[in-house]
């Protein structure tokens, strides 16, 4: 008899060999998305078939009662054969506050979809509830939402990668639901504005109460696919022509961050495949900045080549050093600043966004102080990105 192998949880599906090692190192698998939600009936047979625009599934009186004035953005998720996803982005910026949702579902619709759905939960559950290095995590189970669910709030300390702690990715609350052949997770992040730091106080009762209500809404969508009324949403980023990578950053925010830095364009890559490659740099005495920009024919690509850049800067290698991380899902679709000491001491932070079909990684170092300011690199490395995207999207 031919007995299949467990199924790796759908987030981590299609990502480089190189990043599914290095993942499965440390923990059975790394999440893609802040939101997963798994129905489970108890019966044999399937409950579910589709799922309907993931921006639809959380009705419009549940997101303004949790994430007022929020905006909707469906995120690009890598297709298989046996399964269906949808994910979908929550945006709130309130008070100085930037509070988001993410969610991804997934309909298995194998010949064993649910148990290829128990599976998929039993992995995430380990990835979620992994106590790695540098990450503090307290999990608890869920009664009244399908089968099984559990809640996990997660909080990395200044050190954490998600080379060797996958779950730093997911700080803040995140809820893990599973019922028949669906998965859903939750993750919920707030933040002070800019900044990727972490509010106090925005893990517990009263959002998991919020995150329940959500994963019930999303329940009920699955379970009457027909149902679900549109939403409005804003389209996910599609960026065309080749900008000059040079006029990507202001003149202010360089002046500001990297006074003095003069411009140094970099030759163009050459070939005609894909991505498309464009880099450009400015230099000082004190300070360094490198900007590369890869354009994709689609957001799938993009994204997936954000993951293996994400977990190629996040581990050590000869000559550069990384001393630790900050996941920001309100940069762009999500992105990442690895805290770096690279070769002759040079201390700076490397920023890694995805957008759309564009995926960003910028390099911003202190080169004049031997114990640069790390919130100053992060809000230069944050102000930077900002210029770019804005400047992708005119």
């Amino acid at each position: 008899m031919h007995v299949s192998p467990l199924p790796t949880a759908p987030w981590l599906r299609g990502t480089s060999l190189r990043v599914r090692i290095a993942v499965a190192v440390i923990a059975v698998a790394v999440l893609t998305s802040v939101v997963f939600v798994v129905v489970h009936s108890g019966f044999s047979q399937p409950a579910y078939s589709s799922v309907p625009a993931p921006c639809a599934l959380v009705s419009p009186a549940t997101v303004a009662k949790y994430l007022p004035n929020a905006t909707r953005t469906p995120e690009s998720m890598f297709a298989s054969g046996t399964y269906h996803a949808g994910s979908c982005k929550w945006a709130s910026s309130t008070g100085g506050d930037d509070r988001t949702l993410v969610a991804q579902v997934f309909v298995f619709d194998s010949s064993s979809s649910v148990t290829a759905a128990r599976q998929a939960y039993d992995s995430s559950l380990s990835a979620f509830g992994c106590h790695c290095q540098g990450v503090t995590v307290s999990t608890r189970p869920v009664a009244g939402l399908g089968d099984q669910a559990a809640v996990f709030y997660i909080t990395g300390a200044p050190d954490a990668t998600v080379a060797t702690a996958p779950n730093a990715a997911f700080p803040g609350t995140s809820l893990l639901v599973r019922s028949s052949n669906a998965e859903i997770a939750l993750n919920y992040d707030a933040t002070t504005a800019a900044t990727g730091i972490a509010l106090a106080g925005t893990t517990g009762s009263a959002q998991l109460t919020g995150m329940m209500s959500m994963a019930q809404d999303i329940l009920d969508a699955l379970a009457q696919p027909s149902a679900v009324a549109s939403v409005p949403v804003s389209p996910e980023p599609h960026y065309a022509g080749s900008p000059d990578p040079c006029s990507l950053i202001a003149t202010a925010t360089l002046a500001t961050y990297a006074p003095g830095a003069t411009v140094k364009p970099q030759p163009a890559a050459s070939g005609s495949g894909s991505p498309q490659l464009t880099s450009c740099s400015w230099g000082s005495r004190s300070n360094s900045v490198m900007l590369t920009l890869s354009s994709f024919p689609d957001a799938v690509s993009a994204r997936q080549n954000y993951q293996i850049a994400a977990q190629a800067n996040s581990r050590s290698i000869s000559g550069e050093t990384v001393t630790g991380s900050v996941w920001m899902p309100d940069l762009g679709e999500e992105a990442t600043a690895i805290f770096q000491t690279r070769s002759a001491g040079s201390q700076g932070v490397a920023m890694i966004v995805w957008s759309g079909n564009a995926e960003i990684s910028l390099w911003y170092a202190d080169t004049g102080s031997s114990s640069p300011d790390r919130a100053t690199l992060l809000a230069g490395g944050i102000a930077m990105a900002r210029d770019v995207l804005a400047a992708l999207a005119l």
